[in-house]
């Protein structure tokens, strides 16, 4: 086999180079306990040797490779969209070898010994010999069921609610499992070209499953993630390296995983199942092995037996013997069958131990594994964002207003999605939310850019499960208000539908728009979170009317004429009624939360930055506080039928 270590393809070889470069690496024990974790009985690994874990992801394109010195390993969501590809008979074993490790080195020992044994039968000088061969697989999978519940009973790991964790997060997440990079100058590059080949598989995935399913994924866009397990980092350098560069993706104070968020990616995987029994699982197959091959030792005892005497109802066949163990482990005599050995009491009685045994696993098992879930609940709330946030602004000065705050925060750089009908920045996830932002490129409500339709297409997009539209406004109670405090709608008045009279020598104008509320849960949720805001920021945050129109206002006559007309008004906009009618059109909760700028006459700009500014902080400390991590339903996006 030809090596091809500069390529993206390694050998087997080079893979074997490669696990030697882990193991001489400064942190190879940490990493290898995160790569192979010892199997849930504890005694023998969760996966294969290095080398052929290498190997395998080659062929599945999981393994991203620069080269002997530097290369990471991508681990897949246990249930993934899409038919595994296949890459010939010797991947498929080496694969299912890989992937069921602790049931290979139970089951590939006994079952040659099992084969070599059977193989001896016809021969009575070997029989001896054979039941040797029979007995050492039989002592082999008693001290793994002894010492794997030894320690499901007696020995606590302190780290397996993290283990838990994970494997919560990689239910429905790829995982970074191990990070090799001799050369520091090259950290990055490694990343990008793990982010890079992420991308890919899930797109692979998801082609794969609309062909088979006959659907199609039509602009289906979720926010990605990568598991990220530091352990699995091989030098110090390079995980400071990601830490530093990825700040974001701290799970949770000391956790030694992170989670780092992905632009887009396309379509979803399933969330793979947890393993809530795993270890009561790996029992119960111990069990069966057990079975088999004591009721091949008790086949050659009947043979030998019934050689010497009659027999009037003799277990004369493996098949025989097996039912007559199966009886036996439930305590029954089987019908038509007699077991006349010498050592077919030992057998009946061991088989009589077996079904307490196995009760007394897997209520131990059930028991642990449902505390570990109750911390895991308590230490890693929330998992993945529950819900989406959608705020919408108009202009730059709102814009840059509402990125500036949530840079700050979350100590990221806003993503630009040019993929969906209209450009999305990704503000990263905050408590449990993810904050998206939608720039209008017109204001008002009427023009072809402007706040209806750029907000329906990105909440068509997005599926977000609130929406907010922030920045600033006009206010109509100077003497109570002042510049840059905040004003959220209770109500808003729609001013541009009206019917025209003539009365005598003047115009009459009666309103004929409508008077919509925004959502209750975000209005009671904005109004609970006013005390604690104005405490800590000392901006006050009045609650009213506002009054939307598409004019700009800014004539002290036309603002006297609002006043006198609508006396409980405490400010207006130009995007208000627009904005509700993309959000009640798609079915969510919406809210309108500005700041003032202006008393809607003599305006100038020395206010706008300020004011946005603090609405945007408002936002975010909505957001921060929990106030809408439950509000709404989370609206995934899906598939639609090809017809």
């Amino acid at each position: 086999m030809l090596s091809n270590s500069a390529g993206d393809v390694p050998t087997l070889r080079d893979c074997l180079r490669a696990a030697k470069a882990v193991s001489a690496s400064p942190n190879s024990k940490r990493v290898m306990a995160t790569v192979r974790p010892r199997a849930v009985g504890g005694v023998v690994r969760d996966r294969s040797p290095l080398a052929l874990i290498l190997y395998v992801a080659a062929l599945d394109r999981r393994l991203v490779w620069q080269g002997i010195d530097g290369f990471a390993l991508l681990e897949p969501p246990p249930v993934r969209p899409g038919r595994t590809r296949w890459w010939g008979a010797r991947h498929w074993l080496l694969n299912l070898a890989d992937r069921h490790w602790p049931a290979t080195m139970m089951l590939a020992p006994s079952l040659l010994a099992f084969v070599v044994a059977l193989a001896m039968t016809p021969f009575p000088a070997l029989r001896l010999t054979a039941v040797l061969i029979a007995a050492a697989p039989l002592l082999w999978i008693t001290f793994l069921m002894t010492g794997g519940l030894v320690r499901q009973v007696f020995v606590r790991d302190s780290s397996h609610s993290d283990a838990v964790a994970l494997r919560l997060l990689s239910g429905e997440n790829w995982t970074m499992s191990l990070f090799h990079q001799d050369n520091h100058q090259r950290d990055d590059e490694l990343f990008d070209r793990v982010r890079a080949r992420l991308l890919e598989l899930i797109s692979r995935d998801v082609r794969s499953f609309g062909d088979e399913s006959g659907l199609t994924f039509q602009e289906a866009h979720i926010t990605g993630r990568l598991v990220c397990l530091h352990d699995g980092v091989t030098s110090d350098r390079a995980r400071s390296r990601l830490a530093e560069r990825h700040p974001d993706t701290t799970w949770i104070e000391g956790a030694r995983f992170s989670v780092s968020d992905f632009p887009t990616r396309r379509g979803d995987a399933e969330k793979g199942p947890l393993r809530l029994l795993s270890f009561g699982r790996f029992y119960v197959l111990c069990v069966g092995a057990v079975v088999l091959i004591l009721a091949l030792m008790l086949y050659w005892g009947e043979l030998s037996a019934c050689a010497q005497r009659t027999c009037a109802a003799p277990v004369d066949s493996y098949g025989d013997a097996v039912i007559w163990m199966a009886y036996r482990l439930v305590y029954q005599e089987p019908p038509g069958l007699t077991a006349v050995s010498a050592n077919a009491t030992a057998w009946g009685w061991m088989m009589g131990l077996l079904l307490p045994m196995t009760a007394a696993v897997v209520l131990v098992a059930s028991v642990r594994k449902a505390g570990q879930l109750r911390r895991v609940a308590v230490r890693y709330n929330g998992g993945s964002a529950k819900a989406r946030l959608l705020v919408v602004a108009v202009t730059e000065v709102e814009c840059s207003a509402i990125i500036d705050v949530f840079e700050a925060y979350t100590n990221r750089t806003a993503e630009v999605d040019y993929e969906l009908s209209v450009p999305v920045f990704r503000l990263g996830p905050v408590s449990d939310v993810e904050v998206f932002l939608v720039q209008a490129g017109d204001a008002g409500s009427v023009d072809v850019a402007a706040v209806p339709r750029v907000a329906g297409d990105a909440i068509r997009d997005l599926k977000p499960s609130c929406a907010v539209i922030t920045g600033i406004c006009y206010g109509l109670k100077p003497k109570e208000q002042d510049f840059r405090q905040i004003l959220v709608s209770s109500r808003i008045r729609d001013l541009d539908h009206a019917k025209m009279l003539q009365s005598g020598d003047m115009i009459v104008s009666q309103d004929r728009g409508e008077v919509v509320s925004p959502s209750p849960r975000l209005l009671q949720a904005a109004k609970t979170a006013k005390r604690q805001w104005e405490r800590e920021n000392n901006v006050p945050v009045h609650f009213g009317q506002m009054l939307s129109w598409n004019k700009l206002v800014n004539a002290e006559l036309v603002v006297s004429d609002l006043r006198e007309r609508y006396p409980d008004a405490i400010g207006g906009d130009m995007e208000g009624t627009g904005f509700y009618a993309a959000v009640r059109w798609a079915g969510i909760e919406g809210i309108l939360i500005k700041a003032i700028s202006d008393f809607g006459q003599e305006k100038d700009d020395s206010h706008q930055r300020p004011a946005a500014v603090n609405a945007a902080r408002y936002v975010l400390h909505l957001v921060k506080v929990g106030a809408l991590t439950n509000v709404g339903g989370r609206r995934d996006a899906g598939p639609t039928g090809r017809g």
